[in-house]
Order: C-alpha cells, then structure tokens, then sequence
C-alpha cells in the first residue's frame, strides 16, 4: 500500500515591503549609511543610498524608522546633498527622505535638523 504524503500547512511569508517586511532585516540601515559614505564620489551610489533610506522610513515600522535614524541616516543624507550639489534627482530624493524622517516624531524632526537638513535645503532654494 502507497503512503499518501500530505504537506503540512504552508507557513505565511512575510511580505518584501510594507509594515510587516522583513527587508529592514535584509539591508539594515547602518550597512546604507555605511556604502554610503564609502563612495561617496559616486552620485549614482548617492542616490541608490537615499533611495533605500526613503523606503525604510515610508514602507516600514516605526521601531525601523528610528534605526535609520540611530545609523546616521539623516546625516549620511545632508552629506550626500553637500557631495553632489549639481545632481537634481539626488537633491529631490534626499529632501523627500529627510522629510519623510521627520515625519516620523518630534525626536526625529529634531534629529533630522540637528543634521543640518535646513541648511542643506536652502543652498537649494533659489535666492
């Protein structure tokens, strides 16, 4: 007689993005902060950091949110607007990003101006 193998249940996966994802895991934010800074003469490397920093702060738990912040993120984000002042996606992304951040609560609008993100911003406006 054949035994009949049954699978057991499926176990849900987490999701990539969102609340719940595990991608914070993945690529923690000080690794970003990190690769950031190691090419920093790299504007393209610049903006794929910042772009990463934005989806942490738009896509996951707050708990993560503070990680970026504990990392340096917001710092790493004002010293890639100084490094690369003439790339415009990099400046829209990284305005994006520290506001994002600084969404987030009073301590993290704090920590994202003590980074220097007002200054950074109005090199940026026209006079």
């Amino acid at each position: 007689m054949a035994r009949v193998f049954t699978p057991d249940k499926p176990v849900p996966q987490r999701p990539k993005s969102g609340p719940q994802s595990f991608g914070i895991e993945l690529q923690q934010p000080k690794w970003v902060v990190k690769n950031m800074h190691r090419f920093r003469e790299d504007p393209q490397q610049a903006e794929h950091g910042v772009a990463a920093l934005l989806h942490m702060a738009e896509t996951t738990l707050p708990e993560d949110v503070d990680a970026v912040l504990e990392a340096n993120g917001a710092e790493a984000i004002v010293a890639a607007m100084q490094w690369h002042p003439e790339t415009q996606t990099l400046q829209s992304l990284a305005t994006k990003t520290l506001a994002a951040l600084a969404a987030h609560s009073a301590a993290a609008r704090r920590r994202v101006l003590e980074a220097g993100a007002s200054e950074a911003w109005l090199e940026k406006s026209p006079a």
